[in-house]
């Protein structure tokens, strides 16, 4: 006797459609760019109507952002694990960041597609506000790696305030990169050696002012 499937429930229907409508929209802004992508070409990549895109999210704006939130919350999720099962000295570690980096920073359409949406709702103060809060949480978890890979203590308030200034020594050094890369300046290679070798100069610092001095 054939068992017969359980009715999906709303909630579960709408997260299905949600699912189907992210992945239809990140391969045509990969493909197409922000720009040059509508909401009803997305909905005919999808197998949905527009209506139904926008009962699911408000604006194509809306709809990138959970694009870009999806992708890089998996990525960051990924470097965290991977951190986590390295060894516990510092240069595993930060061999494992190197190696992360050179994938990530390679996807160079995921680049060009935050580049572009940044750049469309920079006066648009809801969305750059949802951006705002997300790099927030991003950067947070990127300091927790950071100290980590210094050991730093968190009642250690001169390490820790080099640690803030490595955090933003190392993202603007990586963002840099990622254009680098974009604009074919530099390969993956380079741009993973570079930002390591900026994150070994960092920890060594950090670890160096926890130290007693003579």
């Amino acid at each position: 006797m054939v068992k017969r499937r359980r009715p999906l429930t709303r909630e579960e229907s709408q997260a299905l459609t949600r699912e189907i409508v992210l992945e239809a929209a990140e391969e045509l802004f990969l493909e197409q760019g922000f720009h040059a992508t509508s909401v009803a070409q997305i909905g005919a990549n999808a197998g949905r109507t527009p209506g139904s895109i926008y009962g699911n999210f408000p604006s194509k704006e809306a709809l990138c952002f959970a694009v870009l939130e999806r992708h890089y919350k998996q990525v960051i999720g990924e470097l965290a694990d991977s951190m986590g099962a390295a060894g516990e000295d510092v240069d595993s570690k930060l061999d494992t960041f190197g190696r992360w980096w050179k994938t990530f920073s390679s996807n160079q359409r995921f680049t060009m597609l935050s580049a572009e949406y940044i750049a469309a709702v920079r006066r648009d103060a809801q969305r750059f506000d949802e951006l705002t809060a997300f790099w927030t949480v991003a950067k947070m978890m990127l300091r927790s790696i950071l100290a980590a890979v210094g050991e730093v203590s968190a009642d250690d308030k001169g390490a820790n305030a080099l640690l803030d200034s490595a955090l933003v020594g190392i993202t603007s050094s990586a963002l840099g990169l990622m254009v680098s890369e974009a604009g074919t300046m530099v390969d993956s290679e380079t741009s993973a050696t570079v930002l390591t070798d900026t994150m070994r100069l960092w920890m060594n610092r950090i670890q160096e002012s926890g130290k007693p001095r003579k």
